[in-house]
Parts: structure tokens; C-alpha cells; sequence
């Protein structure tokens, strides 16, 4: 992909939706997969970076990773089509490296 170019798709699953995007802004491509209503496993998007490092929405909080391989993600998402299954896939794969509570109030 050029600089700046993106890419979108959208997969029918179950009862819902899912979008696929892939961004290139000059310093790695970028794919997210974000749900509209497909996932069970309660994951709104997982993002994946060309260098591996990987970032999933599952419930409340945002997991992050390092290490993983970024095509095995999306190819693992692509024959699966499971938000649920590609974040576990993710966990097993990569190491961890944060983990962020969405209802952490930050002090003011």
C-alpha cells in the first residue's frame, strides 16, 4: 500500500457485522478488525500492526501485545471470521505487555 491509502471490507456474521480496515499513514500498515454486533466473546476491535504488536477492546479493557506475527492475525481471523477466536489466538501467540481498565476513573 501507498502512504495514506485505505482499505475496507465488510463481512456478515451471525446476527451482525464485521469491518475490516487496513491504514498505511507512512510508518506501517495498520488492520483493524472492529465488530458491529457479530462477536459473543464481548471484543470490539482488535488492531494489528504490520511489526506485530496487536491492541484488542475485550469488554472493559484494552489488552496489549508485542511479538505477535501480523499475518498469522489475519489470516487467523480470515479462515475463522471470530473476533473471539483471533483475540485468543493473539494471547496465546504474543506477550502481553498492558492492560488498560476502561472504568479506571484517572485522578484529577
Amino acid at each position: 500500500m501507498n502512504n495514506n491509502e485505505y482499505l475496507t471490507n465488510t463481512h456478515d456474521v451471525g446476527a451482525g457485522r464485521i469491518t475490516v480496515t487496513s491504514n498505511d499513514y507512512g510508518y506501517g500498515t495498520f488492520t483493524t478488525m472492529s465488530d458491529h454486533g457479530a462477536s459473543t466473546a464481548g471484543v470490539a476491535f482488535i488492531t494489528v500492526h504490520a511489526n506485530g504488536h496487536a491492541t484488542i477492546q475485550w469488554n472493559n479493557a484494552i489488552y496489549s501485545y508485542d511479538g505477535g506475527d501480523a499475518l498469522a492475525i489475519v489470516s487467523y481471523f480470515a479462515a475463522t471470521l471470530s473476533m473471539g477466536k483471533t483475540a485468543n489466538f493473539i494471547k496465546r501467540t504474543a506477550r502481553m505487555v498492558g492492560k488498560y481498565d476502561l472504568h479506571q476513573k484517572v485522578a484529577a
